[in-house]
């Protein structure tokens, strides 16, 4: 499949810049196991080195390449490890300096590479719905966007299954999830990969993903068949934070970390299925937070109609968290 992702990428019209084919390939080489991370991150690095000195490095091919192989490849676990491990050694690389002894930065003011700008934005923002389909129908490339931007700041990742259903597209509920699962399962691992002071944003932004995750998930009710149906589409990323990055989340939970003060309203999740807002407390997480997400992992292993998968994944995680409590006390 690799080499399948590689072909059909490097024909894309929009990135057939030198860089941006180099990068495919060092890319393509660490997926098949033949280089490491620390080496790809470092030829990347030096390809794009000479644009970066002059302001002109198109980072957006980069990035767009990465979230490509997340949507294409991502099924594999391991893939999605070594994509972020990428990363991870991407920001760990000395600072492109100019002149003055300055790091350079992006238009939007981040320092490259160290605070791998912009990143998370098109994780957010495009995901992997823009690039999901080679289909040139511009209504299929819009449906992809609206409806599998998972956590998108603007669609919020609601995903209707009365919408993927009735597509003319021929998506279906399971592309759906399988399309969830692994941009949240990349967003765990890039978590677990990021150093603990690495790049503030994007460590804030992958918080950001888990903790909306979450709140899809299991702030809001599934007490009919409707609602119950939806949140199966949400128990098994949810089950992946937890299964891969549950330490770490408990630990922001255990420091409040992103508490600003406000309450939480956010009167939109759920889309048509949502309803009450169960959690009314603050925002950002806490340890009140924490047992809320597990005590709900529990109640939806026990409802009726839920599907046996999904219920199992669900008392799995909830074990998996109070695990984490009991160690976490020691």
């Amino acid at each position: 499949m690799a080499d399948l992702w590689l072909s059909q990428i490097r024909s894309n019209t929009h990135l057939q810049k030198p860089e941006a084919q180099a990068a495919m390939g060092f890319i393509h080489a660490v997926i098949a196991d033949r280089l490491s991370p620390l080496d790809a991150a470092s030829s990347i690095s030096g390809a794009y080195e000479s644009t970066v000195r002059r302001n002109e490095a198109d980072l957006w091919s980069l990035w767009t390449i990465i979230i490509d192989a997340i949507n294409h490849l991502g099924g594999e676990t391991a893939t999605s490890q070594r994509l972020a491990e990428i990363l991870a050694q991407m920001s760990r690389l000395p600072d492109v300096l100019d002149a003055n002894g300055e790091a350079h930065r992006s238009k939007s003011g981040r320092k490259i590479w160290r605070e791998l700008p912009d990143f998370s934005f098109y994780f957010f923002e495009q995901g992997i719905g823009k690039f999901a389909t080679t289909d040139t129908d511009s209504s299929m490339w819009q449906f992809w966007s609206l409806l599998l931007c998972a956590n998108s700041y603007f669609f919020r990742d609601h995903i209707l299954i009365e919408n993927i259903e009735s597509s003319r597209h021929g998506a279906t509920v399971q592309d759906a999830a399988t399309r969830l699962t692994n941009t949240n399962t990349f967003a765990a691992l890039y978590l677990c990969e990021l150093d603990p002071d690495g790049p503030p944003n994007e460590l804030s932004s992958m918080r950001k993903v888990a903790r909306e995750h979450f709140m899809y998930t299991l702030e809001i009710p599934f007490d009919t068949p409707e609602r119950v149906r939806r949140t199966e589409l949400y128990i098994a990323p949810a089950a992946a934070w937890i299964a891969i990055a549950g330490s770490r989340l408990y630990q922001y939970s255990k420091s409040n970390a992103d508490y600003k003060g406000e309450d939480v309203s956010p009167w939109w999740i759920g889309g048509n299925h949502g309803g009450v807002v169960m959690w009314e407390k603050r925002d950002g997480f806490s340890i009140g937070r924490w047992a809320f997400w597990r005590d709900r992992f529990r109640e939806f292993s026990k409802v009726e109609s839920g599907s046996e998968e999904a219920k199992t994944r669900a008392a799995r995680a909830a074990q998996t968290m109070q695990t984490i409590e009991g160690a976490g006390q020691k």
